[in-house]
């Protein structure tokens, strides 16, 4: 079984570039990550291969999200 091994991301600053990466515990498979509720921030994308999010936010406020990590 794989699952992502931390809790929430570190806050990102508007117009200031940004990189997260999702560790992962366990293995099997090549893990797939996936955004399956809510939305990342405008600005930013999520890596399905790596579970690194980047780029550079371009709205200040929360965003609520949750990353789902499978094994394909």
């Amino acid at each position: 079984m794989i699952s992502i091994s931390c809790g929430s991301p570190p806050d990102g600053l508007m117009g200031v570039p940004y990189t997260h990466a999702f560790p992962i515990s366990g293995s099997g498979g090549t893990p797939s990550f996936r955004v399956t509720s809510g939305e990342l921030p405008p600005g930013l994308t999520l890596d399905s291969a790596t579970g690194i999010v980047s780029g550079t936010p371009t709205n200040v406020g929360n965003y609520a999200f949750t990353i789902t990590v499978v094994n394909e």
